[in-house]
């Protein structure tokens, strides 16, 4: 009865399922329409290939069978027509030998919209239109736009290739072709916000030199843009300001993978960029960008507030050198050109390998505020400048620029213009190698200071100083442990005058990290094998050497670090902690590791190098043997003291591992041979009848020796033959032989 019973219920649920089975099927899947030019437009074709299909693009979107979700499916062939897209839906070809190539251009429609009025009237080949309160979402793939037959635009001033008018979505493996000098195309792909808030993927496309002004457009507020892995192509030098890319007037989005290249600007007065972010914020990161007039550009022309990375990019500009206005090329420019624009700027990561003009990287005025910081870049080969700063209009220009490599740039490694500006900018400058130029650094009219920098091998100056006001270039290396030449005292690369260079580093440096904290550790571990704990708040500098700064010493274990810590005002207290390895203390007592310090060259009237004799253990140090680092405490009160830590290096010192078995072993050997000898000697004068004494103690000694023999310990071994020798010089005496050990 119970097995009944749960077979009824176990009916029961399986029906209750089946019931609803068809309720779960109400949902249609999406449905996939054809586009052939065998195929015919009515309301009996579409659903199959071939002949079965439609005949046109336009007439398979305008089909009431085709709604929102549907893909259409474009055979190959040529479709003479321009294509509205009004609905949610996939257009997708079989590449390149899909394309739309119309005659004429019939319908205009707007790029822009402003508090609900549209402006900005556009033709386009292409348009997925929107859909008000509820944006489309258009996906157009795997197909070509072929512009050059269009014999009319129709009304308007702006040209497209692909409108998303407010409408989100894809764009992915578009190939263009057209005549980019028979005002055709405008702009390959234009995608405008249109007061909506939407999402574009531009991707994979092939702009080839098809466009007149821009490759690909991303504009307004609402719009955010993920443009990558796109190859766009300018016309070279031409009178007509094409850029690549563009994200602007505040759209956001990443530009990230493209390959573009080969626009400039011809006549002086304005530029032509490979990438462009104007009046945004945006990634830039990861693309290949050669030839083009301003590599990337950061132009707001509106006030506000805008955020830009710009990172991994390769940048070069060597096809460039015969271009008019060679001053007008750039790798990365960044440039406010509204007084009100603000942009926090990251530069970093970035091969800027020119052999051509002219600066790497320009910070450029017209107004405005730049807050810049250019880390881990890779600068080499342009005709004027690593880096230039110039406060044209009075901006206000602040730029942090470390662990960066500088390297043959013709001019000057980093350089400030513009001396008459009201406004001098502000640049830090540490933890950079900056060789192979005729002036390393030149500042004028700019607030500098340089610190823990590799400045060699340039050729007139390594700091060349314009102003009045001493350039605080303290603690770098210049080439030489001697020190700056010229004003300075030794052979390394030259300063010139009102350039404070004393203390200088004794040896070139590896890396370096600076941080601000409060009661918290700088973690330099990375960078140096350092930590630094703070009781109170400061600004530490943490360098490792790739050498010793000073002379040598005994029990140097080849770990070098300073640390700087100019403002000690706020700081009770600091624990340098020096991180080492087994492998790196091999030989050494781990126990006894401590930490050495030393003031730099002295700096005072002579001027002179470190000797090394100033290395001098650190009052209160000690080892940590559990995590592997060596530790000094500083305060007031100890050796090294916080007023000491204005560019101080440190090292690990230990005492020797002492290899008893390498000491006893030699001397195992020599007194075996001692032995051997009183050995002989006594069995020559040994009588016929041994007494009983000399009998014990030739027995003793033979078992000192016979342990000596089976100790592997060159210690113990030790310790028995000379038991056995001792036994042997009283037998000797004993027997009045005179044997003696040699």
């Amino acid at each position: 009865m119970k097995k009944m019973k749960s077979l009824i219920i176990s009916m029961l649920f399986l029906m209750s399922l089946l019931a609803i089975v068809p309720m779960i099927g109400t949902v249609e899947a999406a449905s996939i329409y054809y586009v052939d030019p065998s195929g015919t437009d009515d309301a009996s074709h579409g659903t199959s290939t071939g002949t079965g299909a439609f005949k046109t693009i336009q007439y398979a979107i305008n089909d009431s069978r085709v709604v929102a979700g549907d893909t259409i499916n474009v055979a190959a062939g040529t479709y003479n027509e321009q294509v509205i897209i009004n609905k949610s839906l996939t257009l997708q070809g079989v590449g390149d030998a899909t394309i739309i190539q119309p005659t004429a251009i019939t319908q205009t429609y707007n790029r822009k919209k402003v508090s609900g009025t549209e402006s900005s009237p556009t033709n386009a080949i292409v348009v997925a239109t929107v859909n008000v309160g509820a944006p489309n979402s258009v996906t157009i793939k795997d197909l070509k736009i072929d512009s050059s037959q269009v014999g009319s635009w129709g009304s308007g001033n702006k040209n497209v290739g692909i409108l998303y008018q407010g409408v989100a979505g894809i764009i992915d493996n578009i190939t263009f072709t057209g005549d980019s000098n028979t005002y055709d195309v405008g702009d390959c792909i234009y995608a405008s916000a249109f007061e909506e808030t939407v999402a574009v993927e531009i991707k994979n496309c092939d702009i080839g030199t098809s466009f007149y002004k821009n490759g690909i457009t991303c504009n307004f507020a609402g719009l955010t843009a993920n443009i990558h892995d796109n190859t766009v192509t300018g016309a070279g030098p031409i009178d007509t300001i094409q850029n690549c890319i563009q994200i602007g007037f505040g759209a956001t989005g990443n530009m990230t993978g493209n390959v573009v290249s080969n626009v400039v600007y011809d006549p002086d007065g304005w530029v032509a960029a490979g990438l462009l972010v104007s009046s945004s914020d945006a990634i830039v990161s990861g693309n290949t960008i050669t030839d083009c007039q301003k590599g990337i550009a950061v132009q707001p022309y509106d006030a506000g507030s805008y955020t830009v990375t710009i990172s991994n990019n390769t940048i070069s500009s060597a096809g460039l050198n015969g271009v008019t206005w060679p001053y007008n090329v750039a790798g990365i420019s960044v440039a406010p050109l509204n007084a009100g624009a603000t942009i926090a700027v990251t530069i970093e990561n970035n091969d800027l390998i020119s052999d051509g003009p002219y600066c790497g990287i320009e910070f450029f005025g017209g107004g405005g505020t730049i807050d810049a910081t250019v880390t881990g870049n890779e600068i080499s080969g342009w005709t004027e400048a690593g880096i230039g700063t110039y406060p044209w209009g009075d901006a206000s220009i602040t730029v942090t620029i470390t662990g960066n490599t500088f390297t043959d740039n013709v001019e000057e490694g980093i350089a400030t213009w513009d001396c008459g500006s009201s406004t001098p900018p502000t640049q830090t400058i540490t933890n950079n190698t900056i060789t192979g130029s005729k002036w390393g650094i030149t500042s004028c009219n700019a607030i500098t200071t340089v610190h823990f920098n590799n400045i060699y091998d340039n050729t007139e100056y390594g700091i060349w100083n314009e102003d009045a006001t001493v350039l605080d270039a303290t603690n770098n290396w210049w080439g030489d442990a001697s020190g700056p030449s010229d004003e300075g005292p030794g052979s390394g690369d030259a300063v010139s005058v009102n350039v404070d260079y004393c203390p200088w580093l004794g040896a070139p440096i590896e890396d370096s990290k600076t941080e601000t904290v409060t009661d918290d550790t700088v973690d330099a571990k990375d960078e140096a094998d350092t930590e630094v704990e703070l009781a109170g708040s400061a600004t530490v500098t943490v360098t490792k050497y790739s050498d010793n700064p000073g002379g040598g010493f005994a029990g140097d274990i080849g770990k070098y670090v300073d640390v700087y810590v100019p403002d000690t005002t706020n700081v009770t207290e600091i624990e340098i902690r020096l991180y080492y390895t087994d492998a790196e203390i091999v030989g050494f007592n781990e126990s006894s590791l401590r930490l050495l310090w030393g003031e730099g060259p002295d700096c005072g009237a002579g001027c002179t190098g470190w000797n090394g004799a100033e290395w001098i253990q650190c009052s209160n140090s000690g080892v940590n043997t559990t995590e592997n680092y060596i530790w000094a405490i500083i305060d007031d009160t100890t050796t090294p003291s916080l007023g000491d830590l204005e560019g101080t290096a440190f090292a690990g010192v230990g005492n020797p591992n002492i290899n008893l078995f390498a000491i006893y072993m030699p001397l195992a050997t020599y007194h075996l041979n001692q032995a051997n000898t009183l050995f002989a000697c006594i069995s020559e004068n040994l009588p016929e009848e041994v007494p009983e004494d000399i009998q014990a103690m030739l027995e003793q000694m033979q078992m000192h020796m016979a342990n000596a023999a089976s100790l592997s310990n060159p210690i113990y071994s030790n310790g028995e033959l000379l038991k056995a020798i001792k036994i042997m010089e009283k037998i000797s005496e004993a027997l009045g032989c005179g044997c003696v050990s040699k």
